[in-house]
């Protein structure tokens, strides 16, 4: 579990925002601006399938004129994570299925095995001494548009994302929580700094129009 909170200095178009004019000072007064809280993102261990088979022929019509002819065939399948750490939304019914569970598949995406890519190539010499040759070619492609990474569904709710507010919302925001050590004068030890056992251990925030 992550929490934080931001304060900013003067900002003219927050109405009747207050302010210390310096982001320290503004957090240990109290006048905090947003505050977001969630599950911590950690490591995962996604798993996929990538293998591509090929199969390719020449065949030359004529001394100047040869063709080539392929095929290809993927096998690319979504990634599972080793501990089924992934959640989508069901667009129908609004709910969050987690991998794994309740008849989902792993994946939570199911595999496309019609990946089938044809190839078609030719050379074709336009003098007849070889030394122009115009070559051209034609194919489809297969591959997982992953936006650079491999988790995006470990990164959904319950297992990753924040839940957050801020002042442009309306929320006014103040840091009450405490644990029973911090009224003593002894104050908190490193030991005593667990924060389920705070009273209040979020910010309390209300909302204002």
């Amino acid at each position: 579990m992550r929490a934080t909170a931001t304060a900013a200095a003067v900002e003219p178009r927050l109405p009747r925002h207050v302010s210390t004019s310096y982001e320290v000072s503004d957090l240990l007064a109290g006048f905090v601006d947003g505050y977001a809280h969630g599950t911590s993102f950690g490591m995962v261990g996604t798993r996929s399938w990538e293998n591509g088979f090929f199969a390719q022929d020449d065949y030359r019509v004529t001394r100047r004129l040869t063709l080539n002819f392929g095929l290809r065939y993927d096998v690319l399948t979504w990634p599972v994570e080793v501990l089924d750490r992934q959640a989508n939304f069901d667009l129908a019914t609004g709910a969050l299925i987690v991998a794994g569970s309740n008849g989902a598949s792993r994946s939570l995406i199911p595999n496309d095995y019609h990946n089938f890519g044809p190839r078609l190539g030719f050379a074709y010499q336009l003098t007849r001494d070889g030394k122009t040759v115009v070559r051209g070619g034609y194919g489809l492609f297969y591959f997982l548009d992953r936006g650079g990474i491999s988790n995006q569904l470990a990164q959904n709710p319950p297992f990753s994302g924040t839940n957050g507010v801020g002042y442009f919302q309306g929320a006014r925001i103040t840091l009450s929580g405490s644990l029973p050590c911090s009224n003593t004068t002894a104050g908190c030890t490193q030991a005593q700094l667990i924060s389920t056992n705070a009273t209040g251990p979020l910010p309390a925030v209300t909302l204002q129009t």
